[in-house]
């Protein structure tokens, strides 16, 4: 049942695993469900298009928020290790309801390049720090072994979340006659995720908790050398790469589908004594509704489709080439004038990086110490902020100049072109398995 509770067939799935389907599973599931109802964010490109915005300060904008995580995510990291994941957390939630507020307010550049930096640092606060907390639950009840299995069911939830999130905010947008509303109406979940935040359990803190200046200072130090330690592994440091390469194109390009789907809902013959507005908020509301469900199924099959590879590196390195050549042919399909072939290669960008993502994670988990994985994880996505960043720039000045489609397959390509580099060279078996 979309958006709702889950299936017989999902309810079988969870309890044939090894772990408990227990109140913080629900907690943890919910979370990700509340986190993910950020109505404006199938609008966002749109809303700054109808703020007279062009597509290079579109693209910097966006730049500008991943370069201001990526310069806290570190420090961010070593604090949610050091002074208590649960605080660290509810601190991010703060900030993302003043970044929802300025948002709503603000009618300039100057104004969006406030709440982008609000929103940054909300973004670092809470990068890893989930993620460490659930896995540091794992492990502490045995059930390590299901990471995959586990993460991908609360991610699945996060996938839902975002669903119906699209879907409300399109009818709010139908009803409101503009995008602005739904930044407001933001701030309730993160509301009711602030005080589930606050119900979790202390030991979910991590073994380092306190707010002894000698103490933060030993634990930073001793955090710094294990986390340089990790990363001599170089299992961990090319899962890190792989990741990172993909999702930071992720997320660098994944808003831009909001244009193509307003140029689709033109094409389409229904509600056409609406506005120009009205129809693009209907056709992007249900689609990103259909695609989130669909992440939200990619998300639960994780692990099924790691145990059909040789291993975790191969599932990441298949998936990658698969999504850069998504993005090329979505990118000429819309410069060729087919927006809806465009957005059914775009979808598939997002179905792998959900594919991915529970796989990615739980193989950097293996790596790891638990104490320090907020740390690493944290680090793991400065390293994709900063290639979103460099993407989301590029694509914006070149589709001022050549236009979107040949933005989205300029960007595309040239990741696949220097992306094989890394992986010819440290996974061999993979490649010569895929040749």
């Amino acid at each position: 049942m979309a958006g709702g509770l889950p299936g017989l067939r999902e309810i079988n799935i969870v309890l044939s695993m090894t772990f408990a389907r227990d109140t913080q599973f629900r907690k943890f599931c919910a979370y990700g469900f509340f986190k993910n109802l950020i109505f404006f964010e199938p609008f966002l490109i749109l809303f700054l298009l109808d703020a007279k915005l062009n597509y290079t300060e579109i693209g910097l904008l966006i730049g500008f928020q991943m370069i201001t995580q990526n310069i806290l995510e570190i420090p961010a990291g070593i604090l949610a290790d050091s002074m208590g994941r649960r605080r660290t957390l509810m601190a991010s939630l703060l900030f993302y309801i003043a970044a929802f507020v300025f948002f709503f307010l603000s009618y300039s550049i100057f104004g969006f390049t406030a709440a982008m930096f609000l929103f940054a640092l909300g973004e670092a606060l809470r990068t890893g720090t989930h993620k460490a907390m659930i896995f540091d639950y794992l492990k502490i009840h045995g059930w390590h072994n299901e990471k995959v299995a586990y993460y991908g069911i609360t991610r699945a939830w996060s996938q839902r979340g975002s669903a119906v999130s699209a879907l409300l905010a399109a009818w709010f947008v139908i009803v409101t006659h503009n995008y602005r509303m739904i930044f407001l109406l933001s701030v309730i979940p993160y509301l009711l995720d602030f005080i589930l935040i606050s119900s979790y359990p202390k030991f979910l803190d991590g073994s380092k908790s306190g707010f002894h200046p000698s103490e933060i200072r030993l634990n930073y130090n001793r955090n710094m050398h294990e986390f340089f330690y990790s990363f001599k592994k170089p299992v961990l440091l090319k899962t890190t790469i792989n990741n990172s390469i993909f999702s930071g194109y992720y997320k660098g390009v994944k808003d831009f589908l909001q244009p193509i789907l307003a140029a689709l809902a033109l094409t389409i013959p229904v509600m056409t004594s609406y506005s120009d507005e009205q129809r693009s908020a209907l056709v992007v509301g249900v689609v990103y509704f259909l695609v989130y469900q669909a992440t939200s199924y990619a998300s639960r099959k994780a692990s099924a489709f790691s145990k059909k590879t040789q291993n975790l590196q191969q599932a990441l390195a298949l998936s990658l080439g698969a999504g850069l050549l998504a993005g090329i042919i979505s990118g000429l399909a819309y410069y060729a004038g087919y927006p809806a072939l465009a957005v059914a290669f775009y979808i598939i960008i997002y179905l792998l990086e959900n594919l991915r993502k529970p796989i990615a994670i739980s193989e950097t988990a293996n790596q790891l110490e638990t104490d320090i994985m907020a740390t690493v994880l944290s680090t793991a996505s400065q390293f994709e902020t900063l290639f979103s960043a460099l993407f989301s720039a590029m694509l914006g000045v070149i589709a001022d100049h050549f236009g979107l489609g040949i933005a989205i397959a300029s960007v595309s390509l040239l990741v696949l072109v220097s992306a094989p580099l890394y992986l010819i060279r440290n996974n061999k078996a993979v490649i010569s398995n895929v040749a």
